[in-house]
């Protein structure tokens, strides 16, 4: 639901706050008031593109901020669209006279793209611009499966063709497979028996640096061993010394105890000393050519590391990698076909649920389109004949996530004529009905605020008291915002808001009023009369809010 609305700087709308009601709201205004740069500026917030023309002369920039209240059911829809669902989203569009601008969603830097997919969950909007979305098939596809309640059925189409999507990827990575089996596997026996000859183990490369630091500095290495362990246990050695002081703090240790517990602490310090000496052992002379040995080693590793660009390390995986591919590479034919009747498998259950939901389309487009023409027929359009038509979608493979139908809403209007796609053959007021019929027809699913702009035009006396019932009944189950020009349709709204122009010191400005009383009951006169201060139009007003009221 949008509750408050903000336009600054948009034509001649400097400055608009307005708050919407729940339920039905009308916006009347003289024509050339500012009604357009209303449900203008809304389009605009939802992602329609904007010019720079649409700032105000003299102004920097021009803004429009919405905000929303989020049910639980339309938080539903927007987290499964991965789109924000918090329970209050403030969209806000900033449009730059020289061509810049910025879209934020509650704070925070957002895209029109995703605008845009926020739009079609929170409006429906039956205005200027409502015929582009007709125009699109996959509008009417996604009316049908709405009033279908097709999400199962759509999740698991969508499921489905992912599987025979990933199975035919996974056939023609075989096939490439296949076409150059020969080749590859050539190559990869030759890496293999340079990898086979080397027999790596892991760990080796670390262990053989080691060895080499070891046998390149051999002299070094056994004049420091001699030496540490010459002070560690000479005569003079720190091990005979402490062992010299435990025997005296033991001896201590009857006077005193604490003495005796110090003498543990040595004994302690002899062990771990007695542990040096175990690893201070002098190693046993190196074979004669074993280092030549080793940096042969490690010059071979080296090599091959550097010929297959990874680390030492990296060979031991590199070699089973390896090994792996060249058994797949040698049994290709076997996994081809696997690959062929799985993918066979994964297409058949594809199709099987294409044809479940096009039977499920076609019935639930045939119950729309008898309940859009009753709608229609009762909306001054008493020859209204509406169908859906069902056809192959043109697609390469003739299949998608949504399945494989084009869906079509064809009208005619008037006797003697084929139903033709709306998009083609609907008037702007033929549109704003047929828009006013499909919601009325598709229950209590669709978008919780639904905008429609002169919905009654051209219409009169009984036909228009009906538009009013019939949005007066669509706003039991969701928003309403309607721009009209009718005294019947107005009177029967929950909030009514009057969009007026003023001049002032040379500035054509607009502005939104909320009326009440007194102030709806001139406006309904102005609508009816041409003058909010005819006495029989005030009349008629007052009996028009009366009839509301005991309604």
């Amino acid at each position: 639901m949008l509750t408050a609305m903000c336009i600054e700087n948009v034509a001649i709308a400097e400055r608009v706050d307005f708050a919407l009601e729940p339920g039905l709201n009308v916006l009347t205004g003289e024509t050339g008031a500012g009604k357009s740069i209303v449900l203008g500026s809304l389009d605009v917030l939802l992602g329609r593109p904007a010019s720079s023309g649409m700032v105000r002369t003299g102004a920097a920039t021009a803004l429009v901020r919405g905000v929303f209240a989020a049910s639980e059911a339309t938080r539903r829809r927007l987290g499964a669209a991965d789109l924000p669902d918090d329970a209050e989203l403030v969209i806000e569009r900033v449009l730059g006279a020289r061509g810049s601008g910025r879209v934020t969603i509650n704070g925070a830097a957002s895209t029109l793209p995703v605008v845009r997919r926020l739009g079609v969950v929170l409006v429906d909007l039956a205005g200027q611009h409502a015929a582009q979305r007709l125009r699109d098939p996959d509008e009417h596809r996604r009316l049908v499966d709405e009033a279908g309640e097709h999400a199962d059925r759509l999740a698991r189409m969508g499921d489905r063709y992912r599987a025979w999507t990933a199975a035919r990827r996974q056939l023609g990575a075989l096939e490439d497979v296949a076409r150059h089996a020969v080749e590859r596997g050539e190559w990869l026996r030759y890496q293999l028996r340079e990898l086979e000859a080397l027999r790596l183990q892991a760990g080796e490369p670390d262990d053989l640096e080691i060895e080499r630091r070891v046998l390149r500095h051999t002299a070094e290495v056994s004049g420091g061993l001699s030496r540490a362990r010459g002070w560690l246990l000479g005569d003079a050695g720190v091990v005979a010394r402490l062992g010299r002081a435990e025997g005296v703090l033991r001896g201590l240790g009857e006077i005193d105890p604490q003495y005796a517990a110090c003498a543990d602490r040595l004994v302690e310090a002899l062990a771990c000393l007695e542990d040096v000496d175990r690893v201070l052992v002098e190693p046993d002379p190196a074979a004669p050519g074993r280092l030549d040995a080793v940096e042969g080693r490690l010059a071979e590793i080296d090599r091959l590391a550097r010929k297959h660009r990874c680390v030492p390390e990296a060979l031991v995986s590199l070699r089973a990698g390896l090994a792996g591919e060249l058994d797949s590479v040698e049994h290709v034919d076997d996994r081809l076909a696997e690959a062929r009747a799985v993918l066979a498998a994964a297409r058949a259950e594809a199709e099987a649920e294409a044809d479940a939901l096009r039977v499920a389309r076609r019935s639930a487009g045939g119950a729309l389109a008898a309940r859009v023409q009753a709608q229609l027929r009762g909306l001054a359009m008493p020859h209204a004949h509406v169908t859906v038509q069902v056809t192959d979608v043109e697609a390469p493979d003739g299949l998608s996530e949504t399945g494989r139908d084009a869906v079509d809403v064809c009208l005619s209007a008037n006797p003697g004529e084929e139903p033709r796609s709306v998009a083609k053959v609907a008037s702007g007021g033929e549109l704003s009905r047929l828009l006013l019929a499909l919601r009325l027809g598709m229950g209590a699913g669709g978008a919780p605020l639904a905008v429609f702009d002169e919905v009654d035009a051209g219409l009169g006396g009984a036909a228009a008291a009906e538009v009013g019932r019939r949005l007066l009944a669509l706003a039991g189950t969701r928003q309403v915002l309607c721009v009209t020009h009718l005294p019947q349709v107005a009177s029967l709204a929950h909030a009514h808001l009057m969009v007026e122009k003023s001049v002032a010191g040379g500035r054509t400005r607009s502005r939104v009023t909320s009326l009440e009383a007194d102030g709806r009951i001139r406006e309904l006169a102005r609508m009816v009369g041409g003058s909010a201060h005819d006495p029989a139009a005030l009349a008629y007003a007052r009996e028009l809010l009366r009839a509301r009221a005991a309604a």
